[in-house]
């Protein structure tokens, strides 16, 4: 059992806070919900993705349909995704976690425009988490992670 100040704390990593009516689109900010993100990790506001109803008025996108990732020095788990393809009617993304460089856990997924695909996933003791999706748009409508205790 984990003591209770080490129990992991259940993250949902979600983009709304970025949304502005001057800005549809940029990088994340450095640190972002105190995860790195790659130069590929943008937002986009609702209006300049699909017509998917997602709920949120941000998603991340693959800027230039490049391959995300995202780290952090502390492991997290990787329990769940919320994505789509943007603009291509299907899309296939590979999602790897990775730990200490190699990696440990890989799924490939197909997602469809208009349509938000939500897997469950358990990937545990990971400190990177990579999509890639062939040069295709996708977005990420949310992330759910567990956060080590403090």
């Amino acid at each position: 059992m984990i003591p209770p100040s080490r129990a992991p704390n259940k993250t949902v990593v979600t983009f709304d806070e970025l949304y502005s009516n001057s800005t549809p689109t940029n990088p994340l900010p450095s640190g972002y919900l105190g995860f790195t993100w790659c130069e590929n990790a943008w937002f986009l506001t609702k209006g300049y993705y699909s017509t998917v109803h997602t709920g949120h008025r941000v998603v991340l996108f693959n800027a230039h349909g490049g391959d995300l990732f995202f780290e952090r020095e502390s492991p997290f788990d990787l329990t769940g995704l919320s994505l789509s393809s943007i603009w291509e009617d299907t899309a296939t993304v590979l999602v790897e976690g990775w730990e200490e460089g190699s990696s440990k856990y890989s799924r490939e997924l197909t997602v469809y425009r208009n349509t938000v695909a939500r897997p469950q996933l358990n990937f545990k003791g990971i400190d990177r988490v990579s999509l890639g999706a062939g040069g295709f748009h996708i977005m990420i409508e949310d992330i759910t992670v567990l956060l080590g205790g403090p």
